[in-house]
């Protein structure tokens, strides 16, 4: 670790110039999959070269900075909201403040507060710098912290109505919200491993489930049928994810998997954990013409292809309005029939 002074700091100020990617186009089955998804303008829209303002990143350090709530730490941010004078209730001597919405979720910590803990993690972690997080609602965040080497004591959980006020506030709202460098170089800030922990002919397939969901719908109805014709096919190696485990055990689980299977949904920010080879394949729901649903439904798309992953996309109608699924087993066979062509047994 380089050694500075507290007193270096406020001589900080780096702008991030991150080079431009393309996005690939996620697999299909058929033409008629493929046309459906192009019909969808959020989903062409991401093949559109990324602006110079969503490949800046800023880490800036301010002396004698202030912080309150509200505000979002999104990459439209600007360092003048930490300059501003405020009459603060709490001080700190160096504080970070990463209060993304809805981070005190795994989903959203993970989209969210690690990029850009990634990207100014040379300063964040210094022991004398505290960052300022939400109150997790998982566990699983206090282990990602750890196993960062950010012990808790070095956090501060936010409480409603604190003013902060720091000697040196470190600003680094302003980070890609999307970008392979990023995400590669949170996984390896996690200990998570590039390449399948087990040889290719002890791999496993990941069946998800939306068992612990918090949010409804999108329920595999047939899921009997499916786990039946999984186990079928691939015995033993077959698992079937439930959620609930901790972060050592999710890398661990995750880092055997060959496949990743499921209907839309949290469960698949698992696919972090999981070899940059792995395939996933995503029963996404949309509507007859393609129109855009009230969910986040290209982030997992965009987080494989981050990573190189190759991903299929399963575009299906739900049978409800609550986009549940009847998995049709057919072309799951199809997919795997695909995926398992060239695969060591």
């Amino acid at each position: 670790m380089r050694t500075y002074n507290l007193s270096d700091l406020s001589r900080i100020t780096l702008t991030i110039l991150y080079d431009n990617f393309t996005r690939r186009m996620p697999l299909f089955i058929r033409d008629k999959d493929r046309q459906l998804f192009m019909l969808n303008e959020l989903n062409r829209g991401n093949f559109e070269p990324a602006t110079r303002s969503l490949l800046r990143g800023e880490v800036n350090i301010v002396r004698n900075g202030t912080f309150a709530m509200p505000y979002d730490c999104g990459w439209k941010s600007s360092v003048e909201f930490v300059r501003k004078p405020r009459q603060a209730t709490r001080t700190e001597g160096a504080l970070c403040p990463l209060l993304v919405p809805d981070s005190f979720s795994f989903q959203h910590f993970v989209d969210g507060t690690l990029p850009k803990i990634a990207q100014a993690y040379e300063l964040l972690r210094r022991p004398e710098v505290k960052l300022l997080l939400e109150t997790p609602r998982e566990p699983v965040l206090r282990n990602i912290l750890r196993a960062m080497n950010i012990s808790e004591d070095r956090v501060i959980w936010h409480t409603s109505k604190t003013v902060y006020r720091a000697d040196y506030m470190i600003f680094t709202c302003v980070t890609p919200p999307l970008h392979p460098t990023l995400w590669l170089r949170m996984r390896h800030l996690l200990g998570v491993a590039d390449k399948l922990q087990v040889p290719e002919n002890e791999a496993v397939v990941i069946l998800l489930t939306r068992v612990r969901s918090r949010n409804a719908g999108r329920r595999l109805i047939n899921k009997q049928e499916v786990v039946t014709f999984l186990r079928r096919r691939y015995g033993g190696k077959l698992v079937i994810f439930e959620g609930g485990l901790t972060l050592s055990q999710s890398v661990e689980t995750f880092g055997k998997a060959r496949v990743i299977v499921g209907v839309h949904g949290g469960a698949f920010y698992n696919l972090n954990f999981a070899p940059l080879t792995t395939t996933i394949i995503e029963f996404g729901p949309t509507l007859p013409g393609g129109e855009k649903l009230s969910l986040g439904h290209t982030i997992f798309w965009a987080m494989a292809d981050l990573l190189g992953q190759p991903y299929w996309r399963m575009p299906y109608i739900g049978i409800n309005s609550q986009h549940d699924i009847n998995m049709d087993i057919a072309s799951l066979k199809t997919v795997l029939e695909i995926v398992d062509r060239n695969v060591k047994v």
